[in-house]
């Protein structure tokens, strides 16, 4: 039923599934952050544990970045596109039960999600999102490129 999606849909469609779990990703790099690093390169190569951890600080600050970003972005939404975004892609209901949820027919609750997604894709270039740095993010962050490729796969 969904209609094909295009590079800016599809683009959008990833930011908003990785919205939800952008803070755990974080938390995962802080963590493993020193720990990794020392693992890596050893106490006797301070340069390179030091890089490593100046990278792993640079993906989870690009990643918070981003987070502000989209949700900046979710909080200008209208009302019924506030809506999908909370239940499809922040709670995860399909499509049948997000047209439970807000009374509509399931043909409806496709429309709006697509609705949802020219709307997101049409905001990510105010927000400084284009496909530069979108490619960039997918370079950096192997999930987020794993969660594009499924996307990007079914379309």
């Amino acid at each position: 039923m969904e209609q094909k999606m295009t590079p800016q849909q599809a683009t959008a469609k990833t930011l908003l599934v990785i919205f939800p779990h952008i803070d755990r990703y974080c938390d995962t790099i802080a963590q493993s952050n020193i720990s990794h690093a020392i693992n890596s390169y050893g106490c006797d190569d301070t340069l390179g544990l030091v890089e490593r951890i100046i990278e792993k600080t640079y993906k989870s600050q690009s990643m918070h970045n981003l987070k502000v970003k989209i949700a900046t972005q979710i909080k200008t939404a209208p009302e019924r596109i506030a809506k999908v975004i909370e239940l499809h892609f922040e709670k995860g209901l399909r499509p049948i039960e997000v047209a439970r949820e807000l009374g509509i027919s399931e043909r409806t609750t496709f429309r709006l999600i697509g609705d949802t997604l020219q709307w997101f894709a049409r905001r990510l270039d105010k927000c400084g999102i284009n496909a530069l740095t979108f490619r960039q993010l997918l370079a950096n962050h192997g999930w987020v490129k794993n969660v594009y490729a499924k996307i990007t796969e079914k379309t």
